[in-house]
């Protein structure tokens, strides 16, 4: 592999694959073709994204999430995953599950460095706990 290759492999990550159904999705980072998209369906619950990222499990938040916001999830993932919500929502609830979290692995420092910032709260929140962590 030349010295190209290799920069571009170190940039854009390998997918993360996860059988669900009877296959194998990849889970890659958004493309600037879905962030709209995800973004709209995500808005019910960004905020608890962060709150999330401050060292839950990501299973634990996102069961709260599909509790209080199950088709905003699914949409969001059904998005970000290239499927239709149909499909998702058709997955037996562990599957969703190992979905949702290769989502949010594979988008996570978008979610939260880029995206969290710009909620009303969630920012000053963001940069207090970076403050508070820098400072252990």
């Amino acid at each position: 592999m030349g010295d190209t290759e290799s920069a571009l492999a170190r940039l854009l990550p390998e997918p993360i694959e996860v059988e669900v159904g009877s296959e194998t999705v990849a889970v890659s980072p958004l493309r600037v073709a879905q962030l709209a998209k995800v973004l709209a369906a995500a808005k019910p619950f960004l905020a608890q994204i962060q709150q999330g990222a401050d060292g839950d499990a990501p299973e634990d938040g996102l069961l709260e999430i599909a509790a209080e916001h199950g088709d905003a999830l699914i949409g969001t993932v059904a998005i970000a995953v290239g499927k239709e919500p149909d499909w998702v929502g058709g997955l037996l609830p562990d599957e969703f599950i190992r979905l949702a979290v290769a989502v949010f692995e594979a988008n996570s420092s978008f979610f939260v460095q880029r995206v969290a910032p710009l909620i009303p709260g969630v920012g000053a929140k963001a940069k207090t706990d970076g403050q508070a962590a820098s400072s252990d």
